[in-house]
């Protein structure tokens, strides 16, 4: 009876896979629909303006470089509401607009898996692994917004070792211009963080570096110490700034003997960048510049139209 149940699980599993396919190619859309910016209608969506705009805010603003947090505190200064319908926001619900395909008209599907028929174990996927399908409803944002916040998303993230064996997750790290913090790696592969280690009697303040994956995960260490599975833990301990910058110094003094032509070309490097940067400024400038007057020009149209009492106030 064993034996004919287990099989039966099999079967079920199958069925429910082919199922999932045919549902790929047909489109289907899961859920009760309850997404911000979208109402359900049948089996499509239809775009609902009010929210619409803030979508379209959140995304406009994380691309001028505001990090979630910041737009979660401007979403509620301009009292704007989100799917519930009540001014209420957090960081997760910022980052589930900024992660949610359907807004440049894609339908997202194998965003986890049962690992097997017997234990029905849900494991997540990582966003690469999704499988986005064209929809047949009206996009909010365009693809290549879309892609331009992904991409920003990936470079404010990093991808450490998850608990689960051979698995890694991907968590967010704020932008740093401190040169360890960018170029330094721990021997498991995550970032490391940099914080103050201690201040002086005099106001001086000592700063380190710890990894990532141990400041989230815990101390391998104290693992061993406890008689616990330590796969997935790191023991890399706490690096000193005033360590680093004494090796660096080391080796500069060691490996470059006439410093002359690394200032002169360090210097050529520093000017072709501002010159980009420049460049760069001056092309944004022009975008933003064309934006303005396309949105001066429906100003006044729409003034003109209520002068003309053709529209209300309200729209």
């Amino acid at each position: 009876m064993a034996t004919l149940a287990q099989d039966e699980s099999r079967k079920i599993s199958e069925r429910v896979k082919a199922g999932q396919q045919v549902s790929r190619m047909n489109k289907m859309l899961y859920g009760n629909g309850n997404i911000l910016g979208y109402k359900r209608v049948g089996d499509t969506y239809v775009i609902e303006p009010e929210q619409a705009e803030t979508v379209r805010m959140i995304y406009s603003w994380y691309l001028q470089g505001d990090g979630m947090r910041t737009i979660m505190g401007k979403l509620i200064e301009n009292k704007r509401k989100c799917a519930s319908g009540i001014v209420r926001w957090d960081t997760t619900k910022v980052s589930r607009v900024l992660h949610n395909a359907t807004y440049m008209g894609y339908i997202g599907y194998n965003k986890s898996y049962r690992n097997n028929f017997l234990d029905q174990k849900i494991i997540h996927n990582r966003e690469e692994d999704y499988v986005l399908v064209k929809g047949d409803f009206e996009p909010i944002i365009p693809e290549d917004v879309w892609y331009a916040c992904r991409d920003l998303r990936m470079d404010r993230s990093t991808t450490v070792s998850a608990l689960v064996k051979s698995k890694q997750k991907r968590i967010g790290v704020t932008p740093t211009t401190d040169v360890w913090a960018n170029k330094l790696r721990c021997a498991c592969g995550s970032r490391l963080k940099r914080y103050k280690w201690r201040q002086d009697k005099n106001g001086q303040k000592h700063y380190g570096y710890s990894c990532y994956s141990r400041i989230n995960n815990g101390i391998a260490e104290k693992r061993r110490q406890l008689d616990l599975d330590t796969e997935g833990f790191c023991d890399m301990p706490t690096v000193n700034e005033t360590k680093l910058d004494v090796m660096a110094a080391v080796l500069f003094d060691n490996i470059i003997v006439d410093i002359a032509p690394v200032i002169e070309e360090a210097a050529n490097i520093l000017n072709q960048t501002l010159k980009e940067m420049k460049t760069e400024n001056k092309r944004d400038l022009s975008g933003y510049q064309q934006r303005i007057e396309k949105a001066e020009k429906k100003l006044a149209s729409l003034l003109s139209l209520r002068a003309d009492v053709e529209i209300n106030k309200e729209e």
